[in-house]
Parts: C-alpha cells; sequence; structure tokens
C-alpha cells in the first residue's frame, strides 16, 4: 500500500529535521516572542519544544502533534504576563545559557536551575501527565499483569525518573489534566498545581452514522507506548466477541516485542483491524471515525491525549479510564478500574445502547470537546495562568 500524501511530506520534513538536529543540535531560541527587551522586563527560560520556533506556519509538522503549536501558544501568553523568553528544547543536554532568568519553566525533571535564577527568581514544572512514581507504579502493574497472563515477559519501556529534583523544588506545577492528573503532583512539589486541558490538532466536521452498527465499531487511536494506553487489555477482549470490531490506529508496528506477543490477536483475528498510523483528516482515518461509535482508550497514565479529543470532535463517544485525565462522564463511559472485567463490562454494555441513546451520547461530546477541549480554550486558560506564574514571580523580590 502506497502512503497517503500528507504521510509522505510529514515523513520528509521529520527526516529533514532529525538531519538537522544530527548536524547542528536543537535550536536555542532567544526572545521567541519577539518582544522589545528595551526597560526592566523580566525575562524566562522555556524548556520544552524549541523547533516549533524556527518553522514556517504552514509547515505540515504542525498537524502531527498539537504540542508544536502549544509551545509557540505558551510562550505568547508569557510573553503577554510581561516576560521576554528564550526557549531551549527539552531533549537538548548541551551546556546551559548563561543568562540569568526570573522565571525557569520547564518539562526536564532533572534539570538543574538555581544557577540560572535572579535572586527571587521562580521555577515551575510542565507536567504533560500522572507525577512519575504514580506512572511508573502503574505501568510496572500492567506489565507484571501481562508476563503471567501470557508468559511474554515483556521488558517494561519508558519509565521515568523518580528522583524529579528540578520538581521537588520548583515553586509551582502547571499540568495538562484534569484534577486528578494534577492531584498526583501535590506530594511532590511544594508551590501550587495549576491545571489546564489540552485540544486537537486538526478539527473535523461531526460526522453522521448508522448507529445500529457504529455501536459495534470501536476505535482504539494513539501513538505510541501501547502498554500505557492498554492495546494489551483491548487484545485480550475482543477476540471474545465476535460481533464487535476493534480499528487499531496506532504506532504499534514500531513495538516489536508487543507485536510478537499479540501476534495471533493483532494480525490474525477477524474483527480486529490493525491499520497502524494514520493522519487526521486522511480518507481511510474520515472513513474508520465514520464506521465506529467510540473512541476507546484505557490509559493507566495520560495527560488528556489529544487523539481522543479529536475522534470527540467528530462525535465519537469516549470510553475511557480516570487515568487519561479527562472529564466526559456528561459524555461518555470511564471505567471504573483499568481492570480487564471492568473494561469488557463497559464495552458490552456501550453496544447495547439504543439508537437514541447514542445519538445523544454523540451530540454531548461534541458540544464538550468544542466548549471544554478546544483551542481557544486552551489559549484562555494559558493567559489565566501566565499571569498567575507572573504573580508567582514577582513575590518577596
Amino acid at each position: 500500500m502506497f502512503p497517503s500524501p500528507r504521510h509522505f511530506w510529514n515523513a520528509l520534513h521529520e527526516k529533514w529535521y532529525e538531519r538537522r538536529r544530527a548536524l547542528f543540535g536543537y535550536p536555542f531560541v532567544r526572545n521567541a516572542n519577539r518582544t522589545t527587551e528595551e526597560g526592566k522586563q523580566r525575562r524566562a527560560l522555556f524548556v520544552f519544544l524549541s523547533e516549533p520556533f524556527i518553522m514556517k506556519p504552514s509547515n505540515p509538522r504542525f498537524h502531527n502533534h498539537q504540542n508544536l503549536k502549544q509551545s509557540l501558544q505558551m510562550v505568547r501568553a508569557l510573553g503577554d504576563a510581561g516576560f521576554v523568553v528564550d526557549v531551549r528544547d527539552v531533549n537538548c543536554r548541551d551546556p546551559l545559557p548563561s543568562a540569568k532568568y526570573d522565571l525557569v519553566i520547564s518539562h526536564r525533571s532533572d534539570l538543574v536551575a538555581d544557577e540560572l535564577l535572579e535572586q527571587g527568581g521562580r521555577k515551575v514544572y510542565l507536567a504533560t501527565g500522572m507525577n512519575h512514581e504514580t506512572y511508573n507504579r502503574n505501568l510496572l502493574i500492567r506489565y507484571g499483569r501481562l508476563n503471567s497472563r501470557r508468559k511474554c515477559y515483556l521488558a517494561p519501556q519508558s519509565l521515568n525518573d523518580e528522583k524529579m529534583q528540578f520538581v521537588r523544588t520548583s515553586d509551582a506545577v502547571v499540568a495538562y489534566g484534569n484534577r486528578l492528573t494534577a492531584g498526583s503532583w501535590t506530594s511532590i512539589t511544594r508551590g501550587q498545581v495549576m491545571a489546564f486541558n489540552n485540544y486537537g490538532t486538526v478539527g473535523i466536521d461531526p460526522l453522521r452514522r448508522d448507529w445500529n452498527s457504529a455501536r459495534n465499531n470501536f476505535l482504539f487511536f494513539a501513538g505510541r507506548l501501547q502498554m500505557v494506553r492498554g492495546l494489551d487489555l483491548l487484545l485480550e477482549i475482543f477476540p471474545h466477541h465476535p460481533h464487535l470490531h476493534l480499528y487499531v490506529c496506532s504506532a504499534f508496528k514500531h513495538e516489536e516485542s508487543f507485536c510478537r506477543c499479540y501476534d495471533r490477536e493483532l494480525f490474525h483475528t477477524p474483527n480486529i483491524h490493525p491499520i497502524g498510523l494514520v493522519s487526521k483528516g486522511e480518507r481511510r482515518f474520515l472513513e474508520i471515525v465514520r464506521r465506529c461509535g467510540s473512541v476507546i482508550l484505557p490509559s493507566c497514565s495520560d495527560g488528556q491525549p489529544g487523539s481522543v479529543i479529536e475522534a470527540m470532535q467528530t462525535g465519537l463517544i469516549p470510553l475511557v479510564t480516570r487515568e487519561t485525565g479527562l472529564d466526559v462522564e456528561e459524555a461518555g463511559i470511564v471505567v471504573d478500574s483499568d481492570s480487564e472485567q471492568d473494561i469488557e463490562k463497559a464495552v458490552v454494555y456501550f453496544s447495547t445502547l439504543d439508537y437514541s441513546r447514542l445519538e445523544e451520547l454523540s451530540r454531548v461530546t461534541q458540544l464538550l470537546a468544542l466548549r471544554q477541549y478546544s483551542e481557544a480554550a486552551f489559549i484562555a486558560r494559558w493567559r489565566q495562568i501566565a499571569r498567575e506564574i507572573g504573580s508567582l514571580a514577582l513575590r518577596e523580590r
């Protein structure tokens, strides 16, 4: 099968950026918000993603993940709050800048930033999910269950550093997610925790569905880390319900050991469809979305996955665990636990709902996604957060 034009150009741009990073490293962007440096404006160092600041607005990579655009929007909000902002990439390991800052806001939990701070300067951690101890514990439990259930003995991937020295000495944490996600950080930091909602990358108009068939079709829409997102649990459940179909749109092909463990279920089960990565807005993706009634993600730790939000914008009803950090009780189904039994009950229950109930849930889902999980809501919330951070940086100066 030939790649779509969007896949082709995205892959081309990714290769270009990989080569650029290999030759020059990650860019350090001084005064990323292009504000005047006259007078006594405060200066901030923002450690997250730096490449969006050298990309053209038309670059198709902005459609790959919403955090590229969000980096620009966060820095813009900090600029509006009175900061001149320098940007350093979270993956960069070059020596730190020699400048002094009134504020360091970082997604690196191991950053040693005290020497960067002006007297009275503040540190703020940018969290994209639950705290590392909770994440690691939840993920190791899943691997333990899998290894005892299937004797695959997969080695745990992507465990996080639990020292979190930057977080433990930070003055505040700003976190993607809801109260559950943000609350996981309260025992780690001495400062306040401020939550904000994620949003998707590409808006898709709500789609009409034949709910008599759509209620039997479920979309698993994610990127990498299949164990974190709970694909293993779904591959245990769906073979027992041949009238229910699971469409797997994720990067599972890059996780060879996982694919070997679930070879039969993933590749040789008639009601499980291993699609792989797809682009939002691509014709194939829209066909799958129209066919399905629910987007399902039994994650064990997340910071409001944009993939679920994007699916909700099309009217797909969310079936998620609480650990996704999404507040969708009024619109979808939140599973009581991430146990295989509870997830299976929720899947079967969804498939028995009548047409009128599903149509109403779909309508409420669209409204929730457009109101609470929108780009406009993100920008407005970050303006509030930037003002809070600005006040924090002024205290005791």
